[in-house]
This record gives structure tokens, C-alpha cells and sequence, in this order.
């Protein structure tokens, strides 16, 4: 795949991470993705893991992001900041 962010797997959270930055947009909401695995995903990326809420940051074309996982609902709502 793309292989551009760091601590790199194939994932459903890595895809839907990368579809965003490539496409510039600073967020929305993934579907289909359980918040639990989001926070274990800022825990292997040295983030914070908590609930509601869970942090950390990666890097993808040479710029660093901060990415915010809240449990929305059924779905995850995801916050982008550079």
C-alpha cells in the first residue's frame, strides 16, 4: 500500500488515515471502525489512549500530525492538525 505513515501496518485505520491527508481534509467521521482500535492505534504511535478520547501524532509526506480519535455514537469522529 502506501506505506508513508510511521510504525506503517495495513489497517482499515491507516487507510482511511492516508485517504485524509491525501486528499487534505482535517477530519470527518470513519465508519466501520471500532474506537477501541483507535486508541490501541495511539498507543503503538506513542500517543495517549483514553475514553472518549485518544491521540497521537504521525507523519506522512515529510510533515508531522496531530490525529484525535472521539467515539461518536457507533463510528469515530477523527480531528487532523499539522
Amino acid at each position: 500500500m502506501f506505506g508513508l505513515l510511521k510504525g506503517w501496518r495495513e489497517s482499515v485505520i491507516d487507510s482511511k488515515l492516508v485517504y485524509l491527508l491525501s486528499n487534505g481534509k482535517d477530519g470527518g467521521i470513519l465508519k466501520d471502525v471500532y474506537y477501541e482500535a483507535c486508541a490501541k492505534y495511539c498507543e503503538e504511535h506513542g500517543g495517549q489512549s483514553g475514553d472518549p478520547v485518544s491521540q497521537c501524532w504521525v507523519s506522512f509526506e515529510g510533515r508531522d500530525y496531530n490525529i484525535v480519535f472521539a467515539r461518536y455514537g457507533d463510528n469515530v469522529m477523527v480531528s487532523i492538525r499539522e
